[in-house]
């Protein structure tokens, strides 16, 4: 019993560590990437189409 007193003193932690962990999103509309695939896209598709009444048979 003489040693159990300084044995739960010593395991007491006087450090408290908080952490916060930040997450950020963006939605798919506002990621530019997604803007420049989609005209591209758009301006083959229009490409594709204008070609396609240019022909004769």
């Amino acid at each position: 019993m003489l040693f159990t007193g300084p044995v739960i003193l010593a395991q007491e932690s006087g450090e408290v560590v908080n952490s916060t962990k930040t997450i950020t999103t963006t939605e798919w509309y506002a990621d530019p990437i997604y803007l420049i695939i989609g005209a591209v896209v758009l301006i083959i598709i229009v490409a594709l189409l204008s070609m396609r009444g240019r022909r004769k048979d």
